[in-house]
């Protein structure tokens, strides 16, 4: 939740269901929190457990060669820098990247007429609010592991898989990020979920469009990387 909010506990159903859904190996990472840990505190938590996990595959019953960053919202951030992490440090390799309605950018969230602004949950005046706990001011905003869109290049990252929602603040955040990884020649399968609001994927309790959109992942992730 915004890299300040949020535990295990919070979403250790979905990651329970993912598992199940997935018939795969699921770590969720409980990385210290802002505002008390900003960056890169989070990030490298997120990144040496990858890490970790890349190492120690065969003890968890894993398969190393399909390891895979997941998250949604601030977690799609976290996701994709640690995506950068690892090419750019070469010590793990990643099968894919599975992107959420990520926040990539604190820029998509400047200008006063943002679309989703207010009305949707997650408001921009709360986006900026996070954005602000997380980054240690404006220096931040030229690190690629803070704020991926700043990357100088994104090639030579892992097949992505990546949803936005319709009404979702974030919405253009993560539009214009695929954009950039396709354009970079990466291989990247994207959806925008009509009607959605930020969040939704963990609503499957309340609406059936967070359970759909599981069987979209499948799909898709069995014929990237296959099971």
């Amino acid at each position: 939740g915004g890299w300040s909010i949020g535990s295990i506990n919070t979403h250790d159903p979905i990651c329970r269901a993912l598992c199940v859904w997935g018939e795969c190996v699921v770590i969720s990472v409980q990385y210290r929190l802002a505002p008390e840990f900003p960056f890169p505190i989070p990030m490298e938590d997120c990144y040496a457990a990858t890490c970790w996990a890349y190492q120690n595959a065969t003890a968890l019953n894993a398969n190393a060669d399909k390891l895979i960053v997941a998250g949604d919202s601030a977690g799609g951030n976290l996701a994709s820098a640690v995506a950068l992490a690892a090419r750019d440090r070469g010590k793990i390799k990643l099968a894919f990247q599975w992107l959420i309605y990520p926040c990539n950018g604190p820029e998509f969230v400047d200008s006063p007429d943002v679309p989703n602004a207010d009305g949707y949950g997650l408001t921009q005046r709360g986006m900026k609010w996070l954005w602000d706990m997380y980054l240690n001011g404006t220096s931040d905003r030229s690190n690629p592991y803070a704020v991926p869109h700043a990357a100088k290049s994104l090639e030579g990252l892992p097949p992505t898989i990546m949803i936005t929602a319709e009404f979702d603040v974030l919405k253009a955040d993560g539009v214009a990020y695929y954009e950039k990884l396709k354009a970079a020649g990466n291989e990247v399968v994207y959806k925008d979920c009509p009607g959605m609001i930020h969040g939704f994927f963990n609503l499957g309790k309340f609406i059936d469009e967070g359970i759909n959109i599981r069987d979209w992942f499948a799909e898709n992730i069995l014929r990237v990387v296959g099971k």
